[in-house]
């Protein structure tokens, strides 16, 4: 949940800040040499039938002819299965909402929610699953300061801030890894400021909870969530 990157620090001799950003943002974690996707496999038995609760976007799944794969069908039961519980749904929702929220008073553009989803990813051959995320247009004109780094940062971290300053809820299981992704980006990618990783991430923290708990943000925020969650189950 909540697909928001930090940007590459410098520029390089041969390309600008821009371009590098891009080329480092767009690019796997752990990129992995490319294996074919498998062959769809459909079980000995029929998969038991899942309740449909909320409208799950598999299109590149079914593209790849991979949509009866014993593993897709698991994961898909067990999506729709934690989207049956209400309660995961505002979850979903409100994290989003503070994602969303901050974006678009820092200046981003076309801010919009989408998902869930879920693709194959073909370097780990794997499937993997998305309850939702929050995307905004490109930034072709950005300029990788240490202000803008921040910036992006404090939106990474406002999910998980939304849901504990505003709902209570600590340790929401869609912000695993997080913190670890973010600290391998920083440690190859340094800031000028030289600060320490968990410094920065500790004020990007405090940054995000100080906005989202000023009243007229709080409010926006909590709005924007009951959005949201009309988008995941929308009244026929």
């Amino acid at each position: 949940m909540g697909d928001v990157c930090v940007a590459e620090f410098e520029d390089s001799a041969t390309e600008s800040a821009e371009a590098a950003a891009k080329r480092w943002i767009d690019a796997p974690s752990n990129q992995k040499k490319w294996e074919p996707a498998p062959k769809a496999e459909h079980p000995k038995t029929a998969a038991p039938e899942s309740i449909e609760h909320v409208k799950i976007d598999c299109t590149d799944v079914k593209r790849r002819g991979l949509d009866q794969h014993p593993s897709f069908l698991r994961l898909y039961g067990d999506m729709q299965n934690s989207f049956g519980d209400r309660k995961y749904g505002y979850e979903v929702a409100l994290h989003e909402a503070a994602h969303a929220v901050l974006m678009e008073q820092d200046g981003l553009q076309n801010v919009r929610f989408t998902g869930p989803d879920i693709i194959y990813d073909v370097m780990t051959r794997q499937f993997k699953g998305s309850s939702a995320r929050t995307i905004a247009d490109d930034m072709p004109d950005a300029i990788m300061t240490d202000d803008f780094i921040f910036m992006i940062t404090v939106h990474m971290v406002a999910g998980r801030m939304g849901l504990e300053k505003l709902a209570g809820i600590k340790g929401y299981k869609g912000d695993e890894g997080d913190y670890d992704d973010f600290l391998k980006k920083y440690t190859a990618n340094p800031p000028a400021s030289g600060d320490k990783p968990e410094d920065w991430w500790k004020r990007a923290c405090d940054r995000a909870t100080e906005r989202l708990t000023e009243p007229a943000t709080k409010a926006k925020v909590l709005a924007r969530a009951d959005e949201y969650l009309g988008l995941l189950y929308p009244k026929v």
